[in-house]
């Protein structure tokens, strides 16, 4: 019905193609779409009177299209302009703004920007701040840390300068500073094990950031000192990245093949039943490690979001092209599948 809150799945169902067609003809992605399926897409969202869930896409891309705009005074001339000039230069790039007044209270100043990163604005900009009180400065300072305001006096943490994370923040440099930047943050990265770079962060002053993992996220997300400034996710675009995978040579695995599709069916399972049961499957953490973290903790890790738990790759193809652009690889491959073995042919992957 016309008017009605209909979803992503009825608009795909009323064109009859698959939510991925209809995903990528409403997103505008690269990927093309075949003009008589984007008709159909198309015709069937004005027929249900669809509108897209802003705030879904922002949970799944790690960012909305809204711009915050935080002022002391709305009232004022000054302000005023300031701000509809960003709405005049936002509207063209499908950006909404989305703009506070304080009455020029730090308290409400903090709050405001606070709120706008829990929204997953796509940036902050805040006007007129001034106040000679040093920890609200730092307080305010802690919200608005973004990757790029990173400078040449910080160390970033990264378990080597070749490893997946030093990568990802390759990726993030070319993503946030322009194309051709990846370099840029290599001076501030600095080598060290995830549990020493946990307890340098904790503890303050020898490094500013750290590329955390589970389950070394937790303990710092635990503390009111310590923020996320980027995600692998919005790094990526949307895409989760592949944190660990199991690596086998061809010749045992084409001599085993029932070896290998019990290892990964065995790890399907796994993978469900923590999804399913997570207080069981702390349990059994805890059983055969030995481990001395309360079993509330643990849960909570097997939770929070960090984690995704699934046998397919994902974000593979994303790292590789970059590593062939950086010249870390001679060729990036063309597919998924020619990375991993066929057993993994049927899932959907990246």
């Amino acid at each position: 019905m016309p008017g009605s809150r209909s979803t992503l799945q009825d608009v795909a169902d009323r064109a009859g193609v698959s939510l991925s067609t209809a995903s990528r003809v409403l997103s505008n992605g690269p990927r093309q779409v075949a003009p008589q399926l984007a008709d159909r897409v198309h015709r069937a969202v004005a027929e249900l009177g669809y509108t897209a869930n802003l705030q879904a896409r922002a949970v799944a891309t790690g960012q909305s299209t809204m711009v915050g705009v935080v002022v002391h005074d709305i009232a004022d001339p000054y302000f005023s302009s300031i701000a509809a000039g960003l709405i005049e230069v936002a509207a063209p790039q499908g950006l909404l703004v989305c703009m506070s007044s304080t009455s020029a209270t730090e308290a409400a100043e903090r709050q405001y920007v606070a709120l706008m990163r829990a929204q997953r604005a796509r940036a902050v900009i805040l006007i007129g701040s001034r106040t000679d009180d040093e920890q609200a400065r730092d307080a305010l300072r802690a919200e608005i840390k973004a990757f790029t305001d990173f400078t040449d006096r910080d160390r970033i943490a990264v378990p080597a300068v070749d490893s997946p994370q030093a990568i990802l923040l390759r990726m993030a440099a070319e993503k946030f500073y322009g194309a051709g930047q990846f370099a840029r943050i290599d001076k501030l990265l600095v080598s060290m094990p995830h549990p020493d770079a946990t307890a340098a962060l904790l503890a303050g002053g020898s490094i500013s950031g750290y590329v955390a993992t589970p389950p070394f996220i937790a303990p710092l997300a635990r503390s009111e000192r310590i923020h996320a400034v980027v995600t692998s996710k919005e790094i990526l675009g949307g895409d989760e990245a592949t944190g660990a995978a199991l690596a086998a040579v061809k010749t045992f695995v084409d001599a085993n093949p029932k070896v290998t599709q019990a290892v990964v069916a065995a790890l399907d399972e796994a993978m469900t039943f923590i999804v399913k049961d997570p207080a069981a499957a702390a349990d059994i953490y805890i059983a055969s490690e030995s481990a001395t973290i309360p079993k509330d903790q643990i849960v909570d890790m097997l939770k929070d979001g960090t984690m995704m738990y699934s046998v397919a790759p994902s974000g593979v193809l994303k790292f590789a092209a970059f590593m062939a652009k950086t010249g870390e690889l001679k060729t990036a491959p063309k597919s998924w599948h020619e990375v991993f073995f066929p057993v993994l042919g049927f899932r959907r992957g990246s």
